[in-house]
């Protein structure tokens, strides 16, 4: 069973699964890890902001996926940070997002319903209000995260509504809750999903 864990930046994903991969080492945890398709960007320059430049960026992050899944498919639970869907989703949703009037390719399209094979079969979406958002990722100093503000004003109200679209998806509101409780309640969700 593969369960993706879905939210916005700083809502606590990569906490929890740090917190269940060390209280239960028989889970196995698949941590977004970019870095290999970002280094690959940046070395053939390409621009987000060009549509042929776009779909080829996309397509680094669709076999990145792909590849990912790969490793982790044949164990008995997974938890996937973000996941299949947050590929799907952005390379669907951000050009309409950020403005741009695109066409995207078929084959583009064609690889991103592809990409649905890697789905996970339950969505975890932890969800907090902006303000608790704001507040976390302040408070935190491992990461630099660039576009956080546009991310969140413009693209997570969007991904929200995407994912509202799934039956799988079960919603955990973190707003009073520490990553702790975040691991747990996660935890309870794998037990109810496995009896």
């Amino acid at each position: 069973m593969i369960i993706a864990i879905q939210g916005g930046m700083a809502v606590g994903k990569t906490t929890a699964l740090k917190i269940i991969e060390n209280v239960y080492p028989k889970i196995a945890i698949s941590f977004e890890d970019i870095s290999p398709v970002v280094d690959k960007i940046n070395k053939h320059q390409l621009d987000n902001n060009k549509l042929d430049d776009y779909c080829e960026i996309q397509q680094l992050f669709i076999q990145h996926e792909r590849d990912r899944y790969e490793l982790v498919r044949d164990n008995e639970i997974v938890l996937m940070d973000y996941g299949a869907e947050e590929i799907a989703f952005y390379t669907q949703y951000f050009p309409k997002v950020a403005g741009y009037s695109w066409t995207l390719p078929s084959n583009l399209l064609l690889e991103v319903n592809r990409l649905k094979e890697c789905f996970a079969d339950y969505i975890i979406f932890l969800d907090a209000d902006e303000t608790v958002l704001y507040q976390r990722q302040k408070n935190d100093f491992n990461r630099q995260r660039h576009f956080f503000k546009w991310y969140t004003h413009h693209l997570l109200p969007a991904k929200k509504h995407y994912l509202d679209t799934f039956s799988n998806v079960i919603h955990i509101n973190t707003n009073h809750l520490n990553a702790e409780e975040v691991a747990e309640k996660i935890i309870d969700i794998i037990r109810k999903l496995t009896l």
